[in-house]
């Protein structure tokens, strides 16, 4: 898809001042609510770097389409179908009311999900911050923190539609802080929409899996991969030191990598496998004597946490999870 650039003018960030409430931000929510449908095509864009771009089609009660560089997702109300656009190949399960909140995950994207649940997208605290005219259109700002505050949105509504046209997202990561920009190039409200649009039609030479294979967890091999899509994405590298004949290297490869509660991890981790005959300057540099090692490294390569050895997944996850912040 098309790379973008977006604006960088900016209102300035102001502190939000305790138990403070916005009218606006209601209102926002309030008309995503009374939406029979919506269609935006918008772009995400890291400050100086290069923006994706993403198609939103939702239709009420539980229809939605979601393209993106990576993957399409549809929920014709009755199926979810989620396409790899790099890899060809799907999966397909009963779809559910909860994918109805999750079809949008992470700050960059959480726009559209109060068009089916609103109680999702409730931040900390919000502030109506007044208005601004960019390129002849008004737009009211609203400024909003999520969590405990780290993370920090500031939108720019459409005074006709009550819709962000333009944000900011300000996230605290474990890589330090990150800003992006959004854009909605269409955003339009109760759209008309074919039946093809929430129908897959599989492309040719795909292949259907079942969603465990689909979601497994993709280890790269490549360490210094690894630190740079650790540095883009702001997580912590989880670094497997096996060997080919090492009978407790494959116990963990197949009691623990598979789980849920290990994919789940992908969201703060980026996965790589050392094979310690193969590289040996890797194995080296980390002092690696025995196998199967494991490592939580930050984005640099710096060692934050060390396991030797494998016992038992129990006993596994009780070491991951603090080391990841779980």
């Amino acid at each position: 898809m098309k790379k973008f650039l977006l604006f960088t003018a900016i209102v300035p960030l102001l502190a939000l001042a305790a138990d403070t409430r916005s009218p606006m931000f209601a209102t926002f929510l309030d008309s995503l609510r009374n939406a029979k449908s919506l269609k935006v095509d918008y772009v995400v864009q890291p400050i100086g770097g290069a923006g994706s771009e993403l198609q939103v089609r939702l239709e009420k009660p539980n229809k939605f389409r979601i393209v993106s560089d990576e993957r399409i997702v549809i929920g014709d109300g009755s199926t979810l179908t989620v396409l790899d656009r790099k890899e060809n190949r799907y999966f397909k399960r009963a779809q559910t009311e909860a994918d109805l909140s999750a079809f949008l995950p992470g700050m960059d994207n959480h726009f559209w999900v109060g068009f089916f649940a609103p109680k999702a997208v409730t931040p900390a605290q919000s502030r109506d911050r007044g208005t601004v005219n960019r390129a002849g259109k008004e737009f009211a700002v609203v400024e909003a923190t999520y969590g405990k505050g780290e993370n920090r949105v500031v939108y720019y509504l459409d005074r006709e539609l009550n819709l962000p046209r333009m944000a900011e997202v300000n996230e605290t990561t474990p890589a330090g802080a990150q800003s992006r920009v959004m854009r909605a190039n269409e955003l339009t409200v109760n759209a008309t929409f074919t039946p093809d649009t929430f129908a897959f039609n599989a492309p040719s030479g795909s292949k259907e899996v079942p969603e465990a294979e689909f979601e497994a967890v993709k280890f790269l091999n490549n360490l210094e991969e690894a630190k740079r899509l650790a540095k883009s994405t702001g997580k912590k590298i989880f670094v497997d030191f096996y060997a080919d004949w090492c009978a407790p290297c494959k116990k963990l490869a197949a009691e623990v990598f598979p789980t849920p509660e290990f994919r789940r991890l992908s969201s703060k981790l980026v996965f790589v496998k050392i094979d310690v005959d193969r590289q040996t300057e890797v194995a080296q540099a980390y002092r690696i004597e025995a196998m199967p090692t494991q490592m939580v490294l930050n984005a640099d390569g710096g060692v934050e946490s060390t396991k030797v050895g494998y016992a038992n997944k129990a006993d596994f996850f009780a070491w991951l999870n603090p080391a990841v912040g779980r």
